[in-house]
């Protein structure tokens, strides 16, 4: 299961490519870290210099009031893809990725 896990979030980070409003250069997500733990799921990544935390696990979600059971790969994925638009864009909102900090 790990491995299927960490094979998925490697999938993830190779498949985004962002391009900052204003910008040519490409970043990518080309160093992380995962905890290897489903229940207190937590993975750390950089965006060129910006390092961002994923921590998601029942508590913190019953604290944010997100009462549906996520999975927390897919919730990643949500996650690192509004990101990657906020990058673009130039805009955002904390309530869209409340797991990353």
């Amino acid at each position: 299961m790990n491995r299927d896990t960490q094979k998925k979030i490697d999938g993830i980070f190779k498949s985004i490519e962002i391009v900052p409003e204003y910008s040519s250069r490409t970043l990518k997500i080309d160093r992380f870290t995962w905890n290897g733990d489903m229940k207190d799921f937590i993975v750390v990544y950089f965006v060129g210099p910006t390092k961002f935390t994923f921590h998601y696990n029942d508590e913190i979600a019953n604290q944010l009031g997100i009462k549906t059971k996520i999975d927390p790969v897919q919730q990643l994925e949500l996650e690192v893809n509004y990101l990657k638009r906020r990058y673009e864009r130039g805009i955002g909102s904390k309530e869209y990725f409340p797991f990353t900090s």
